[in-house]
């Protein structure tokens, strides 16, 4: 199981920093923050492995705070948080 976590891992990593110079780092952080949950469907399917119900509320607050980011998100690109400091408020 380890390994299996691990070449996951590294294909993670490997995408996201191929895919920089194609789209903003918030769509890499926020693809990138979905490793957790791959990994616990993938093990679930791979292995047979049961998630618990911590793991099922943690894939939801993964996804709860992703559609937050995505939800403040400014057309510009920015989010509200990163526009309002650019502009000293």
């Amino acid at each position: 199981g380890a390994a299996f976590v691990g070449v996951c891992a590294s294909l993670d990593y490997y995408f996201a920093f191929a895919s920089l110079t194609y789209v903003s780092t918030l769509l890499v952080g926020l693809a990138n923050s979905l490793l957790p949950l791959f990994v616990g469907i993938a093990t679930y399917f791979v292995f047979g492995e049961l998630l618990s119900w911590n793991d099922l509320v943690g894939a939801v607050l993964i996804l709860m705070g992703m559609i937050t980011v995505i939800a403040t998100k400014e057309p510009d690109g920015g989010t509200q948080t990163q526009t309002q400091g650019a502009r000293g408020k």
